[in-house]
C-alpha cells in the first residue's frame, strides 16, 4: 500500500508539473500574445495620427491672396493695374465668374479665360512683371499654390495681361 502511494503521489506530482509547465507556456504565450497586441495597437496609433497629420495638412491650406502688396514695387505696376489686378485674384479665389468677367476689356475674352481655373488658390507673390511692346501689354506673373479635387498642393504660377483702352484705362486683355 505504501508503494501504491509513492506511484500516487508521483503521479500526482508529475502531473502537476505537467500542469504548471503548460501554465507556463501559456504565460509565455499569453505575455508574447499581449506584446504583440500592444505593438500592433501603437503601428495602428502611429497610422492613424499620421492619417490624421495628412488630412490636417489638406484642410489647412487656405485659400485666399496673401501677397505683401506694399513689398511688391515695379515701376511697370501703376495703381490702376494693381487694383484690376487685386480684384482679378480676388475673383478668382472666390470663385466669382461675374466679377472676374467685368475686369476685362472685352468680357467675352474673360469667358475664354475662366476655364483655366479649377481648384481652391493661394496666391503669395508677385512672380515676374514685364512689358509687351509689340502689343502695348504689361505682363503680370503671379505665384502660388492650388490644391485641386485631389486634394493634392501644387506649386502654382498664371500671368495676367493688361492693356489700356482708348479711354486709358486699365483692363484685362488674358489670362495664360
Amino acid at each position: 500500500m505504501n508503494r501504491v502511494r509513492k506511484v500516487a503521489s508521483i503521479l500526482v506530482l508529475l502531473c502537476l508539473a505537467t500542469g504548471m509547465a503548460a501554465c507556463n507556456d501559456l504565460n509565455r504565450e499569453g505575455s508574447s500574445i499581449e506584446e504583440q497586441s500592444k505593438d500592433n495597437v501603437q503601428i495602428d496609433a502611429v497610422s492613424v495620427q499620421q492619417a490624421a497629420d495628412l488630412e490636417d495638412s489638406k484642410t489647412d491650406f487656405e485659400r485666399g491672396v496673401f501677397i505683401a502688396w506694399e513689398q511688391e514695387y515695379d515701376p511697370l505696376l501703376n495703381d490702376e493695374i494693381l487694383e484690376v489686378l487685386k480684384k482679378a485674384l480676388d475673383a478668382n479665389v472666390r470663385s466669382d465668374q461675374s466679377a472676374f468677367r467685368s475686369l476685362f476689356l472685352d468680357p467675352e475674352a474673360a469667358d475664354r479665360h475662366w476655364g483655366q481655373f479649377g481648384g481652391s488658390v493661394r496666391y503669395t507673390e508677385i512672380g515676374h512683371v514685364s512689358e509687351d511692346t509689340t502689343k502695348n501689354h504689361i505682363l503680370v506673373g503671379v505665384l502660388g499654390q492650388i490644391m485641386r479635387d485631389t486634394n493634392n498642393i501644387e506649386e502654382y504660377g498664371i500671368t495676367y495681361y493688361f492693356a489700356e483702352d482708348e479711354g486709358g484705362k486699365w483692363g484685362l486683355v488674358a489670362v495664360d
